[in-house]
């Protein structure tokens, strides 16, 4: 994945990271599930590793005792 390309690109319907026959609509899902249930979206890109790409889901919930 490109360095440029970030959470806003990633969120942003039909952005592409190439020419790839992909409808560019996937990030733009997760973002809308994580607004939906309070959640946060976090992309981090380091191509020195083994897999560069890691996508953090954070979501909230609460304990009823």
């Amino acid at each position: 994945m490109p360095m440029t390309y970030d959470t806003k690109r990633l969120t942003t319907r039909g952005e592409k990271t190439s020419d790839s026959v992909g409808t560019g609509i996937g990030g733009s899902d997760i973002k809308l599930l994580m607004d939906t249930y309070g959640g946060e979206l976090e992309l981090v890109n380091n191509p020195t590793e083994e897999f560069p790409v890691t996508y953090i889901l954070k979501f909230p919930f609460t304990i009823n005792e």
